[in-house]
């Protein structure tokens, strides 16, 4: 038996022998090794505190034996094992399908982010950014399918779709969130993959006071390795709750969360890129694997030569070889290939608060606000390898898939230097009033707004290599050879051919090319407000089986708009070469090399950071054949110093002004969708078989209205030559605009039926009709008008629009679903579960790449034309899948095996569902008749398979295991998901993209000191898992991340 001192005593020499390996501070100490050393650190700080674990749970044994001979207390289950057993309550208990998990105590949700909380629930699996879990996919459906609710009403996103970052909201404001899975009609609609629930306490349901104070040490390994990198971070929390007695039965109560994070995202990446992200594949000589592009000059894509599907017919047609897609060779080549070495910081500042109001027994008055506001910085420093599709002397390809593997080719060196920062706001609010009009009638009325505005700003510093260090030049070409087979989806860059002159990429003074200096500045600003209404009715009928009746309507309007964007203003926006002196005002040689003189001035002596790009590529990643160096890591400058260089004229980084107004681009939505429904819950016997559940439907109307906004035309026909179009200046003559309008019309049946088997036996079965609506962006009406000239006239004035690319459909309608779940769940124990689920969804249609007629006002002129967008096809599909859970606790083992449990999770999907890209995949095009006005339909041919849902992954599963006692705690998290399609946000292009197979390991330990004082540790991303991207084609290299492991040493006091 220990003595409270000696164990204390033991606990802080522990502490001390973790602390100098986990927190080192010294850049070598994380170079190539810092990934394992991190683990390492994590395994001594791990099991040193389950080796005081085991003397812990001794000592307590033994307080338990000397109080054996007092009274008994009643045992109350906390910690771990408390959300564990709320996990199974919430699906029991539940009339609906339901995955979830809640806690009585506020911010003990075991997860640092509301993601990573979501992540542990059944078939919920989320994509990464900057190391953290943002979209989340329920059943691999991805989240446009689905719908969040904040407190029952919908939230905003600054992203233009309808999923929710997760990482606006704090999860330690949070003491329930869910998963529904199947749908009733009192839920908003949209929801056919899932609803997810974040619920918040509210104060008077807490019923005691508490003010929480709750601190985190943040720590990113990664970080150590960068200059000046943010290694360590912190966020706190405060949480107050209380309740007051007023006159009468009067209550008041009120709650107030504070959270302050500053923290870093390290990530480390290599990409590619292509124009406007379009597949820009060539057509090859053979299918051999080194056959050469037929154009070996230029752009290896241009013109005829080009294998998208507009294009693939005539290419059939005009070769006698070719008799289908499959008979032609051809090479996705990237337009470039970019590292990129990021510094970054990441602050969020959150406040939630209620005020609850009970003046009786009968009336319920809650006023609940959320403010969030995150602001992400990233100092991104590229070197990229441009022009990589013109004049190939050599390549390495599968001619059947397209995918490359190695090219030469005569490549551009730059240099980008980029301030990048994104600011996120949140704005919540709700009034919610309760009134209990009869003892058998209940009315509840609620009124919520919701606005998120994000602000994305960069300014990007351009530098240009030649093959010498003498300032006076223009840019060179190298010969180099990229090879993303040796670099295990990085492309390692070899230079065959530097111009003899001694060209190293590690020596700032070869960035000189007097023609590729730049400066360009942009700024975008996303605004989603959301305002809804609804009153809903509860009576409790007494009708025999029929025991509640539920109605209600909910009326919300969504505005959703997109400005700016541009960044092609000469001296405002855009500062090159020819605008130093003014804009436009032509380029001055010898001012520009003055000028570029002092820029080269401010490179950095070191590159940022070591062991870069080491987590995703064997060995360095720059290779020169004439010098023999082998780097991984190349010329960088210092931001402010280099941009204020370049502006010198006109009064440094001052001098930047952002188009961020109107354009021809911007997106401008209001969608107002009115709802109606109507509900009956049952409670009675089939036989000798209790069952319960509800039945109802939904009515919803949704109107949409789309601007579209376009500087002046001008139309001038000229004899004997043809038609001049122009847009004019909007900042002079101001904009023209174009409103469009649709609407539709759905009704909503759902079922649901639960049957008490035997007492532990429960059989659940749901069926309802889904629908999921366009993410607001894709509702976009912005179209761009053609310019021409006087040499380029056009024939007929439709030339002016036919092919050109729309920012969205404002016809588009939503995806509607028939679905159907069937499940058994067993509990032999209020700690045991093991449920099992099939589902089946029947889908309506499909997105297809189309090209729609569209009638336009050009000068007065009446033209119909031919915009390619998104379209729904009538072509059905399904996904069918099942789900399995199984969660047990030891606790009937003896002694220190009893805190032993675990929750293992599977999900499998399968679907038949088809996206198609834009360019690659199959469509359909239309040809009109000027004269007639007669729309001819015609099927575009494409070369690339279809990708499936969004976010589909075949495979996703969870695994995790605990132990606890009264005061440990100790839990790993391991998470898999299969590959999947990942859609580029807000996409205009239809373009596909494919993230791989990824995993994680997450580990937490907590230890209570007091009844009110506990200290974790908590470890993300332990194994270093990367996440990799492919584009077009699965194993198509196109984009490699590394995040890092990050840590989190916490101490929370309760009071």
């Amino acid at each position: 038996m220990f003595e409270q001192r000696s164990l204390n005593e033991m606990v802080q020499n522990c502490i001390n022998t973790a602390r100098p390996n986990m927190f080192k501070t010294s850049v070598n100490n994380y170079s190539l090794g810092a990934p394992r050393s991190a683990f390492t650190h994590l395994v001594v700080a791990t099991s040193c505190a389950l080796g005081l674990v085991q003397m812990s749970w001794a000592q307590d044994a033994s307080e338990t034996e000397q109080a054996a001979g007092g009274t008994i207390e009643e045992v109350v289950v906390t910690g771990i094992r408390e959300t564990v057993k709320s996990t199974i309550d919430i699906k029991r208990s539940s009339v609906q399908i339901v995955d979830g998990l809640s806690s009585d105590q506020i911010g003990d949700i075991p997860a640092l982010s509301v993601g990573d909380a979501l992540e542990t629930i059944t078939g919920a699996t989320s994509h990464q950014e900057n190391g953290s879990a943002t979209e989340l996919s329920v059943r691999g459906l991805g989240p446009f399918l689905g719908t969040t609710v904040v407190n029952g009403r919908e939230a905003t996103n600054g992203g233009g779709n309808r999923a929710v970052n997760f990482s606006i909201f704090p999860s330690e404001m949070f003491n329930k969130i869910a998963i529904h899975k199947s749908q009733s009609a009192e839920y908003i609609e949209g929801a056919v993959s899932g609803q997810i629930h974040l619920d918040t306490k509210k104060p008077l349901e807490h019923g005691k006071r508490l003010l929480q104070v709750d601190v985190k040490a943040a720590h990113s390994p990664d970080e150590a390795d960068i200059a000046d990198g943010q290694d360590f971070g912190s966020r706190g929390t405060i949480a107050y709750i209380d309740q007051f007695e007023l006159s009468g039965d009067a209550m008041l109560g009120v709650s107030l969360g504070v959270q302050v994070r500053d923290e870093s995202n390290p990530e480390q990446e290599y990409q590619t890129t292509s124009g406007q992200g379009r597949l820009e594949a060539c057509e090859l000589t053979s299918f051999d694997s080194n056959a050469l592009p037929l154009d070996t000059s230029g752009r290896c894509h241009d013109n005829s030569l080009s294998v998208q599907n507009d294009r693939i017919q005539g290419l059939i047609d005009s070769n006698p070889n070719y008799n289908s897609p499959s008979d032609i060779p051809f090479a996705y080549i990237p337009r470039d290939h970019r590292y990129r070495q990021n510094t970054t910081d990441d602050e969020r500042e959150a406040v939630f608060g209620s005020v609850q109001f009970q003046p009786n027994d009968r009336l319920d008055i809650l006023f609940d606000f959320q403010y969030s506001e995150r602001d992400q910085r990233e100092m991104r420093r590229d070197l990229q390898w441009g022009s990589t599709q013109e004049d190939i002397s050599a390549l390495t390809s599968n001619p059947y898939t397209g995918i490359v593997t190695s090219s030469v080719s005569e490549t551009t060196i730059h240099s980008y230097t980029t301030d990048f920062q994104r600011l996120e706001e949140y704005e919540g609010f709700g009034l919610n009033v309760d009134f209990m009009v009869t003892d058998r009638l209940t009315l509840n009325l609620d009124y919520a707004e919701s606005e998120t505005t994000r602000r994305e700003t960069d300014v990007e510093l351009r530098l240009g290599a030649t093959d010498n260090n003498l300032v006076g030049g223009n840019r060179d070409d190298f010969t180099v050879q990229l090879d993303t087979q040796r670099g295990d989806g990085v492309a390692l860059a070899t230079i065959l051919d530097d111009g003899g002159n001694g060209f190293e990429v590690t020596d700032p003074s070869y960035f000189n090319a007097r023609d590729r200096g730049r400066v360009r500045a942009r700024q975008i600003t996303r605004n989603n407000t959301l305002d809804a209404f609804r009153a809903d009715l509860t009576w409790d009928a007494d009708m025999g089986a029929i025991h509640t009746i539920k109605a209600g309507t909910r009326l919300s309007t969504l505005e959703y708009s997109q400005l700016g964007g541009l960044r092609n203003a000469p001296g405002l926006s855009l500062f090159e070469d020819e605008d130093l002196v003014s804009p436009n005002g032509g380029a001055n040689n010898e001012v520009t090399d003055a000028i570029l003189s002092n820029v080269l001035a401010c490179a950095n002596s070191e590159f940022p950071e070591s062991g870069f790009l080491s987590n995703v590529a064997s060995g360095n990643i720059i290779n020169n054949a004439s010098s023999g160096s082998s780097v991984s890591e190349y010329a960088t400058f210092d931001f402010d110093c280099a941009v204020d260089a370049w502006l010198v004229n006109y009064g440094g980084q001052d001098a930047i002004q952002f188009q961020n107004g109107i354009t021809s681009g911007t997106t401008d939505v209001e969608e107002e969708t009115t709802a109606f429904y109507v509900q009956a819950e049952f409670d009675s016997m089939w036989g000798d078989t209790p069952i319960r559940g509800n039945f109802g439907v939904r009515y919803v109307d949704t109107e949409i209205t789309s601007v579209g906004y376009r500087g002046p035309i001008t139309v001038e026909e000229i004899d004997g030559v043809g038609f001049v179009v122009t847009e004019g200046d909007a900042s002079v003559s101001g904009f023209e605009t174009d409103t469009q309008s649709s609407n539709y019309q759905e009704w909503l049946p759902s079922l649901t039926v639960v049957a008490d088997l035997n007492d532990d036996l429960v059989f659940r079965v749901g069926a309802f009709r889904g629908m999921s609506r366009p993410d607001p962006h894709s509702y976009g009406n912005g179209r761009a008008v053609q310019d021409n000239d006087e040499n380029n006239a056009y024939t007929t004035l439709s030339e002016a629009i036919n092919g050109i690319s729309a920012s969205g459909n404002p016809y588009l309608k939503p995806i509607l679903s028939n679905n159907l779940d069937v499940g058994l769940e067993w509990y032999p124990s209020d700690s045991t579960m093991i449920a099992g689920l099939a589902y089946w969804k029947n889908f309506n249609a499909q997105f297809q790449t189309a090209a729609q007629v569209e009638t336009f006002n050009l000068d007065g002129n009446t033209v119909q034309g031919v915009v390619e967008t998104t379209q729904l096809s009538n072509d059905t599909s399904t996904i069918k899948g099942f789900e399995i859970t199984a969660i047990h606790s030891f606790d009937y083992l003896p002694g220190f095996w009893s805190g032993f449990g675990g929750k293992i999770s599977y999900n499998y999907a399968d679907s038949d569902f088809e996206y198609e890209d834009q360019y690659g995949g199959d469509g359909v095009g239309v040809s009109i008749n000027q004269d007639t006005g007669e729309v001819t339909p015609s099927n575009l041919i494409g070369i690339l398979p279809p990708a499936n849902l969004f976010g589909l992954s075949e495979n996703v599963s969870s695994v995790q295991l605990y132990w606890s006692s009264d005061k440990w705690y100790a839990q790993a998290i391991h998470n898999r998901r299969s590959g999947y399609f990942q859609q580029f946000t807000r996409d205009a292009f239809g373009r596909v993209r494919y993230t791989d197979t990824s995993a994680r390991l997450d580990l937490r330990v907590r230890y209570k000191l007091t009844d009110n004082i506990r200290v974790s540790l908590e470890a993300k991303n332990i194994l270093d898992e990367p996440r990799r991207d492919s584009r077009a084609i699965e194993g198509n290299a196109y984009q490699a991340l590394s995040y890092g492991p990050r840590f989190f040493l916490g101490v929370t006091a309760k009071f």
